[in-house]
Parts: structure tokens; C-alpha cells; sequence
């Protein structure tokens, strides 16, 4: 019984930690800016994104060239 119930709970725990982990991304690119209001395209993978739902934005580093 307690075997049983150690299979369960942990395939339980296992299920919810992996839907979790799984997080939406995509590639996007600023359209509009206005006071603190940022407008983004990101095209047909919108459907990834939630109403309401936290987004995190990473900016794309642009490689300096170095001279003589």
C-alpha cells in the first residue's frame, strides 16, 4: 500500500513539475513605444501567451567591433 501510494504521489509531482517547466518563448520585435507602454509583434506564436500572463524581456546584445 505504501509502495502504492509513493508511485502515485510522485508521478503526480512529476506531472505538475513538467507542465510547469515549460514555458512559452518566442522571438519578437518592438513595434510602438509609448511613455511605459511597449508594443510587440510576435506573429503567429501569440497563441503561446496568456491574457494577463508575466512576460520577461531580454534585450539582443549587438557585438562591438574592436579597431586598431
Amino acid at each position: 500500500m505504501k509502495k502504492m501510494f509513493v508511485i502515485i504521489s510522485l508521478s503526480i509531482y512529476l506531472s505538475i513539475s513538467a507542465t510547469v517547466s515549460f514555458a512559452a518563448s518566442a522571438k519578437c520585435e518592438v513595434v510602438e513605444t509609448k511613455d511605459n507602454l511597449l508594443l510587440i509583434d510576435c506573429g503567429k506564436k501569440t497563441k503561446k501567451f496568456a491574457p494577463g500572463s508575466k512576460i520577461k524581456i531580454k534585450s539582443v546584445k549587438e557585438k562591438q567591433i574592436e579597431g586598431c
